[in-house]
């Protein structure tokens, strides 16, 4: 079997396409490109920050979304499902069979933007 990594686009499309938003720790998404989905995206994500009791905005890019995937994938993140670390593992190795779904790209983009995971 050939180890096939996830492409910009492929982590676009799984992050982008999940329906996470509608979590209600998470605003409004704003896509900082036109189609096709270049290599080096990026997307606006509006976030509450319970911290400071207010809606904050981080840039979300594949570099970013691939950093938190391959410490989930280590097993280096506590608290995270073990069905995430399987999906996140695919991500890493086999990204044809990976199916992230809501909540698995919740906890990605928590680890990304807060630097754990939170709810």
């Amino acid at each position: 079997m050939e180890m096939r990594t996830a492409s910009p686009q492929d982590t676009e499309m799984m992050i982008f396409g999940s329906g996470f938003s509608a979590y209600q720790h998470w605003g409004s998404l704003t896509p900082m490109f036109a189609h096709p989905v270049p290599d080096d995206w990026e997307w606006l994500v509006e976030y509450w920050e319970i911290k400071d009791e207010s809606w904050k905005v981080a840039t979300v890019t594949h570099e970013i979304v691939m950093r938190s995937v391959q410490l989930i994938a280590k097993g280096d993140v506590l608290g995270t499902p073990g069905y995430t670390v399987m999906q996140c593992r695919l991500l890493m190795f086999d990204s044809e069979e990976a199916d992230l779904d809501s909540n698995d790209v919740d906890v990605v983009l928590q680890l990304a933007i807060f630097g754990e995971i939170r709810y």
